[in-house]
């Protein structure tokens, strides 16, 4: 095996080692080192090995912190979105208005989601609160990332469900930027 100067196992973006046929995932390929990476670089892994292209996205795979008010986000923030070239646009929804956080009597939190305001594409976001490692998922969905803000605005969702607040804050990101054409329209 070939190492990286952290200790890390190199490997391309299919996670094939320099040895052909051979992969790693998780940990030893690091940097990120928890469960949902080594789960999702061993389903790249099996996909690549029985023929498809895959490639590991580290930054789509969801960070959780599971405590009394759970933390989520996938994707880029803020700052690496500005450094990669994009206009960040943000969309904010709170769920001390939403009628289901309301009924369970838990409104801490947040859906806050990043978009690039020139092309619409879905760059990252962040949910705070009860269920954020459950919906987290909604935005780390595979597929094209270009059309996922009229994806979420096209879904129909429970009511009331936490999951409305990814519409709220889609909503909020097309009115606030301007990208409502680019979300609602065809």
């Amino acid at each position: 095996m070939v190492l990286d100067e952290k200790g890390f196992v190199q490997t391309d973006e299919t996670l094939q080692t320099a040895e052909p046929g051979i992969y790693a995932i998780g940990d030893v390929v690091g940097p990120y080192m928890n469960a949902n990476q080594a789960l999702a670089d061993a389903t790249i892994v099996i996909d690549n090995i029985l023929g498809a292209e895959r490639q590991r996205e580290p930054l789509w795979v969801p960070e959780l912190v599971y405590s009394a008010v759970e933390l989520a986000r996938v994707g880029m923030d803020d700052e690496q979105a500005e450094d990669a070239g994009f206009e960040p646009a943000v969309g904010f929804a709170a769920f001390e208005t939403s009628p289901r956080a309301l009924g369970q009597d838990d409104t801490r939190g947040f859906v806050r989601l990043l978009a690039d305001m020139d092309s619409g594409e879905v760059l990252g976001g962040e949910i705070v609160g009860h269920e954020a490692g459950e919906l987290i998922a909604l935005l780390a969905q595979g597929g094209d990332r270009d059309s996922l803000l009229r994806r979420i605005a096209q879904a129909p969702v429970n009511h009331p469900s936490r999951a409305e607040e990814l519409l709220n804050a889609t909503e909020t990101l097309a009115a606030r930027w301007g990208l409502g054409e680019f979300v609602f329209g065809d």
